[in-house]
């Protein structure tokens, strides 16, 4: 949300869209809060600010009302959340100061002003823009009848004018005078007294060539003064007109050799403000980026901002490094270097070192990368022969000179789903993408119903201004959905750019190959390899999944990821790297002409289940967290991989499926794991469970095998035609092949989905491939639960799920399937004390007994003989580290605590709960426990009451609740918020509880109880 105070008063919603406040009292509130916006305003105060001299009889209720009115007004167009708080010494507007505008201006003016004064002119003129576009109109123009608003108007207007001549003073500064010199003229007509405006007039008059105009005007201020004031001009006024007719100002524009643009500069501000003033302090700075990022518009915008003399250098058609001295020297006006003498490429370089050695210009040396080598030894020269010469390059790989500073041209960003539309349409990328879209389909603008397809788009060719710009110039035939469903094939789609441009710069395939072709064949094949990585690997992975088996490229791996690092194909961070997709889809297309993907895919795939199933146990350590943001940062590659699996290999495919079932509850981000777990289900389904790999303690029992016992700890083998008749006998039993068990589990997944079976015939050994899908008990059963969430059509893969895991002799590997295997709806048949044959003597699976133990205590109404199993639980998961198990111990001692009246026990034991879900970014939870936790505080014995505690904790809920998307959690701690407002806002109290009412039950027991207790407290406040 937004609030305007530079003109009318406003309020803004997230999407942009501007609602009523109310009448004039309350948009005077709302602005004299809003210009304190995050402080406490004092009661006395505002009703001083209000009401003036002549305040009503009773004006602290009259100021409670109009705060009444203001609060429904806001939440009424922002939603539930409470914006205006009430403390004991007054009222704040709960929001960021730089959401008010006048506050944001406030800021930016200063920064502006700062920028000025340390000479970085570039950095002031972007800062004052942004802040002078924030004025609507004269400040509080409709609440100036209010007692206060006419002073804070006059201060915010006279801010405002300084902030114009501040901006006036940054534009000449960097040689731009006929941009401002209109502005300024309305400023001295409006305001003919102001000596500093006047003094800026005259010295942007003559930096245009008119130094006539710039003496009249001073006469005109000197008589003004005079005849209004009866002063002389001040020292600035002064200074001014002797500067002018000694003829020190510079000539605003001398010797600037730079191609005007033919379209606007957008999307790189911030860029351009902070590399304004680096080209000041350095002599050699390079903008590094792939192609197509915009690093040659982001150079002439940066020398049109430079004072002095600049010079722009195109060596893209250059074929030849001997011929970059001349082309500087072509540029510089110069037509040949040997008509002074230069009788070859070193001669050359001596004559324009000649020609620059007292001369102080910026040389712009554009696309250096296909002479990298030779322009870096010329820069080099040219910098310490030349004291006064200064270089900006722009290159897809760094110069590597002495004195270097580098400065990566990043993507153009796109905003968070989610932000506000006023974010989102402010995004660099969406406002370049609007802005060329406009040249081709006049009158097209994002809006709220465009936006997230817009930023999708941009998103998808990863922020690259060359990219979005042929994408939207693709408006002129296709419609927003079109171009987003064509991207799949890019470089068809962005096939048609200016036909004017350089052959390089006309298509994206072009832009691409380019940098492509400057590659060495090692750097091509790593690269095309690389592009199997989703989201980035680490030089360990590629190690693992590129070079595996090219000893050649093994032992050369991290110089060649350094280099395609250094020429702009990878980007690194933290020792990550990552391909723009962009690239990856190019280099994934020669991979694929070369034949070898496939064989990387397997590889790729192999390697990420395989760091799955290492990390899988470790999740119940005390390494949870670290072995959490392990998988989370690699799981993009881990939901690659299992897409690949799915399709190529089910076996491996269901193992991947299975490691990763508990990291998905832990996080909440199964991602497309749920859909294509119920795709490989049916592959799964079709073939009945056998007992290949029993287990050592016991492969028999009364005398038969296991293998004759209906779903036993067994592989699914055969095709079966009956899904029913899996509850039937398996079959046969299956010898045991001993040097089979003994190979690592990768190359029995191999050789299961028939990738090194023995056969020649490569369609019967697809045919073989696709026969035997092997997966255990404990395999299926995961698989299951992760394909039933979110459906309720899975009874019988359920049942037998939990048959198959029921009927196993031993301890499971992965005990956490039974929980969810029970959250998805499978329950294990059999004798609760048989059945605990399943859970090992480790630390984890004791204390999970326990705490199941516990639970069936407690929801038997035996609550005392609960608690030592859960202490017991609790003791053995802080031995193991299981955050997830702490916190759901510490939940269920607390339950037990608040039943026999413990209240302060019950919140230590939820603080404690409330910091280990905190650390393991559970919001749902961690809602759960706040408003519990508001309840105690709130419901409690008079003498532990803390109604202040328990609004902070129910707000916070609401906030949590509303982040993570859980409804039944937000409605409970809304009606918390309810009952705290019952006995202090009656009619805040209703809105709490109507709000709740209108969040729909489906079925939630949490929902259903919060409806209940919000009618009960609506009862209360109509007197029932």
């Amino acid at each position: 949300m937004e609030f305007g105070i530079l003109g009318p008063i406003e309020a803004w919603r997230a999407d942009g869209v501007p609602f009523p406040i109310g009448g004039p009292q309350v948009r005077a509130l709302l602005a004299a809060l809003a210009l304190d916006a995050g402080r406490v305003v004092g009661r006395e105060r505002l009703i001083d600010e209000l009401y003036g001299e002549q305040p009503p009889g009773d004006a602290g209720h009259a100021l409670q009302s109009q705060v009444s009115r203001l609060r429904r007004a806001l939440r009424t167009g922002l939603g539930e959340d409470e914006f205006v708080e009430s403390t004991g010494a007054g009222y704040r507007l709960a929001v960021d100061p730089d959401a008010v505008d006048a506050l944001r201006f406030t800021r930016l003016a200063a920064q502006g002003r700062k920028a000025l004064q340390d000479r970085d002119a570039g950095a002031a003129l972007t800062l004052l823009d942004e802040a002078l576009g924030l004025w609507r109109g004269p400040a509080l123009a409709d609440v100036l009848e209010a007692p206060f608003a006419e002073s804070r108007s006059a201060r915010l207007g006279e801010a405002r004018l300084a902030a114009e001549e501040d901006r006036a003073e940054a534009a000449l500064a960097v040689g731009e005078p006929q941009a401002v010199l209109g502005a300024l003229s309305e400023l001295v007509a409006a305001h003919p007294l102001r000596e500093r405006a006047r003094a800026l007039l005259m010295r942007g008059l003559y930096a245009a060539g008119r130094q006539a105009e710039a003496l009249e005007s001073f006469e005109q201020g000197r008589r003004l003064l005079a005849d209004e004031l009866g002063a002389d001009p001040s020292a600035e006024l002064m200074d001014a007109h002797l500067a002018i007719l000694r003829a020190e100002e510079a000539a605003a524009v001398s010797n600037r050799r730079l191609p005007t643009p033919l379209t606007s500069f957008v999307g790189r501000e911030d860029e351009l403000a902070r590399l304004v003033p680096l080209i000041a302090r350095a002599r050699l700075v390079t903008l590094l980026g792939p192609g197509g990022t915009g690093k040659t518009r982001l150079s002439l915008a940066a020398g049109s901002r430079v004072r002095g003399e600049v010079c722009f250098v195109e060596l893209a058609p250059l074929e030849d490094g001997a011929q970059v001295a001349q082309a500087i020297a072509a540029s510089m006006g110069c037509r040949d270097l040997s008509a002074h003498g230069a009788a070859g490429p070193r001669d050359d370089e001596s004559q324009l070192i000649a020609m620059l050695a007292e001369r102080p210009p910026l040389l712009i040396l554009d696309n250096c990368e296909h002479l990298v080598l030779e322009v870096a030894r010329l820069a080099h020269r040219l910098l310490i022969s030349c004291p006064g010469l200064r270089i900006l390059a722009t290159s897809r790989e760094a110069l590597r000179v002495t004195g270097e500073t580098l400065f990566p041209v990043p993507q153009l960003p796109v905003a968070a789903t989610g932000s506000a539309l006023a974010e989102q349409l402010s995004a660099p990328a969406v406002r370049l993408f609007a802005d060329r879209a406009a040249a081709v389909r006049p009158g097209f603008a994002p809006d709220a119903g465009t936006i997230a397809l817009v930023s999708r788009i941009c998103a998808r060719l990863d922020g690259l201004p060359l990219a979005i710009e042929l994408a939207a110039a693709r408006l002129r035939t296709l419609d927003l959905p079109e171009i987003d469903a064509r991207l799949s094939d890019r470089f068809r789609l962005l096939a048609r750019g200016d036909r004017t441009a350089e052959p390089r710069h006309q298509t994206l395939q072009a832009v691409v190959a380019w940098s492509w072709d400057l590659l060495d064949p090692g750097e091509r094949l790593l690269a095309q390899r690389f592009s199997v990585f989703a989201g980035g690997a680490t030089a360990e992975h590629a190690r693992h999944v590129c070079v595996a088996d090219d000893d050649d490229l093994r032992s050369d791996l991290d110089d060649l990821l350094a280099d395609l690092a250094d020429k702009s194909l990878l980007e690194v961070t933290a020792g990550r790297y990552r391909m723009l997709e962009t690239i990856r889809d190019f280099a994934r297309t020669r991979a694929l002409e070369s034949g070898d993907h496939p064989e990387t895919q397997r590889a790729h795939a192999e390697y990420f289940t395989t760091l799955a199933e290492t990390a899988d146990p470790l999740l119940r350590t005390a390494t949870q967290l670290d072995h959490l943001t392990r998988l989370t940062t690699d799981h993009d590659n881990l939901q690659s991989a299992l897409h690949w699996s799915v399709t190529n290999a089910p076996t491996l495919a269901a193992r991947l499926i299975a490691a990763q079932a508990w990291y998905w509850w832990l996080t909440g981000r199964p991602g497309d794991g749920p859909a294509l777990a119920n795709k490989l289900l049916p592959e799964l389904n079709s073939h009945t469970l056998r007992h290949t790999l029993p287990r050592p303690r016991n492969t028999e029992r009364n005398g038969s095998s296991a293998a004759d016992t209906p779903l036993g700890r067994g592989e699914f083998g055969a095709p079966c035609a009956d899904p029913v008749a899996t509850a039937g006998p398996a079959g046969p039993p299956v010898t045991v092949d001993a040097e089979r068990v003994g190979r690592s589990a990768l190359e029995a997944t191999r050789e299961r989905d028939g990738f090194d079976a023995p056969c020649a015939d490569p369609a019967a050994k697809a045919s073989q491939a696709e026969a035997r899908v092997i997966v255990d008990a404990e395999t299926f059963a995961l698989c299951v639960a992760v394909a039933a969430r979110g459906r309720n059509d899975l009874r019988a893969e359920l049942e037998r799920a939990g048959v198959g895991v029921a009927a196993l002799e031993g301890p499971l590997r992965q005990p956490h399937l039974v929980f969810l295997l029970a959250i998805a709806g499978g329950i294990l048949p059999g004798e609760p004390g048989e059945l605990r044959r399943l859970f090992g003597t480790d630390p984890w699976s004791l204390a999970f007994l326990h705490l199941g133990d516990g639970l069936a205590l407690f929801m038997s109404g035996r609550v005392e003989e609960s608690e030592p199993e859960f202490t017991m639980a609790l003791a053995g998961f802080r031995g193991t580290g299981d955050r997830w198990a702490i916190a759901a111990s510490l939940d269920k001692l607390a339950a037990v605590a608040e039943r026999r009246g413990d209240l302060a026990t019950s919140l230590a034991l939820i603080d404690e709960a409330i910091a280990v879900n905190t650390e393991l970014g559970w919001a749902a939870d961690t809602a759960d426990l706040l408003t519990r936790r508001g309840d105690i505080h709130f419901g409690g014995p008079d003498s532990q009451r803390d109604v202040a505690a328990a609004r902070a904790d129910y707000e916070r809920a609401v906030e949590l609740s509303r982040t993570d998307g859980a409804i039944d959690m937000r409605a409970n701690a809304l009606r918390g918020l309810g009952d705290v407002a019952r006995t202090e806002d009656p009619e805040l109290a209703r809105e709490h509880y109507t709000a709740v009412l209108a969040i729909p039950a489906g079925g939630s027991l949490t929902i259903a109880e919060a409806h209940d207790r919000a009618r009960a407290g609506l009862a209360l406040l109509d007197g029932e």
